[in-house]
């Protein structure tokens, strides 16, 4: 992805689940865009909150629309994200 004067990189910020839908929204339509390339072939990812997962799993290869269809329960490549998931409380760690 390196274009010869230096690196591409995505930086995505949080904002929670709307955050999160609303940076894939705009990654699958960046994908839909580019001719050539893909989202997932950046030299550098980063991201804060919600975007820190997102950003986490474009740099592992892992599609926009791919996390998207997890979302919906239909990914083939990840498990199924639900609201249980994402808001389940890790009780063990508070006791």
């Amino acid at each position: 992805a390196s274009r010869g004067h230096g690196k591409i990189a995505i930086c995505l910020a949080g904002g929670g689940i709307e955050g999160l839908l609303y940076e894939l929204g705009v990654l699958r339509a960046l994908d839909s865009f580019l001719e050539d390339r893909a989202v997932v072939d950046v030299d550098l990812f980063c991201g804060i909150s919600a975007g820190a997962i997102v950003a986490a799993l474009l740099a592992n290869g892992v599609s926009p629309e791919e996390i998207f269809k997890s979302l919906d329960g239909e990914g083939h490549r990840l498990d199924p994200i639900d609201r249980y998931t994402l808001f389940e409380p890790n009780l063990a760690e508070v006791g």
